[in-house]
């Protein structure tokens, strides 16, 4: 997740999180003792700026392919795990190896292709920057790291303050999005081709939330910021001034 949202906020040349957001979703499929979702859905907010992110963990559907189990993840707009910049007549689609722009038929522009190398050089350079003691050597500073982790944690805890809903529901709480609505009705299609029981979704309240402070505020805030910080062990723990 961190990685594509850091992506996404380097490509929109954001310098800090959004101020909402609303979480869907739920653990299918999956017969175990886990609580983390396998399906979860969050549309943000930034400054009256769209986005949706969303993670699934089940393949396209039930089945096997010359005898072994099914592992294709689902595609959207024809792209798989990728950011789709939704543009007026055309898209942008980007993964860790580059990015290309295409109308929205489908038929690949020739405006300019991006080449990336995948991030295979990130942990050398992180080591680097630890040897030489300088922040400057760093190709992701550690606060813009933060963030993009930030928008991960404001999905799981705006997930984990939610209550069990309708797929009325959740769609009637993200209906101002149409790019949110496809991808529910996607998720809804691909846990149903997986025989997954739907009778339900988490649905969490829309979260306000204030970037300076990383604080959620409004309605709800009191739960939500209750999931801010953790007990940690001692020796583990990180000291509120460094």
């Amino acid at each position: 997740g961190p990685h594509v949202v850091d992506d996404l906020r380097n490509i929109l040349d954001w310098d800090d999180v959004p101020d909402r957001v609303v979480a869907a979703g739920g653990r299918f499929v999956w017969d175990d003792d886990g609580e983390t979702p396998n399906m979860h859905i969050a549309l943000f907010e930034h400054k009256g700026f769209p986005v949706v992110v969303d993670i699934r963990d089940l393949p396209i559907r039930k089945g096997l392919i010359n005898g072994k189990p099914i592992k294709a993840s689902p595609t959207y707009m024809g792209s798989r795990g990728h950011n789709v910049i939704v543009c007026e007549g055309a898209t942008i689609r980007s993964n860790r190896g580059g990015a290309e722009s295409r109308e929205n038929s489908g038929k690949k522009l020739r405006i300019k292709k991006y080449k990336g190398e995948g991030g295979g050089g990130h942990a050398q350079n992180f080591i680097d920057a630890v040897r030489s003691g300088k922040r400057s050597d760093l190709n992701c500073d550690i606060e813009v790291g933060h963030q993009s982790t930030m928008m991960c944690l404001m999905a799981n805890i705006a997930y984990r303050v939610g209550k069990q809903a309708s797929i009325d529901q959740v769609n009637a709480a993200m209906k101002d999005h149409q790019d949110a609505l496809d991808t529910i009705k996607s998720t809804v299609a691909q846990i149903n081709a997986n025989e997954g029981d739907l009778g339900a979704m988490m649905l969490g309240p829309q979260l306000t939330f204030d970037p300076k402070k990383e604080r959620f505020t409004g309605a709800d805030a009191a739960e939500a910021n209750k999931l801010l910080r953790y007990e940690m062990r001692k020796e583990f723990a990180i000291p509120e001034k460094i």
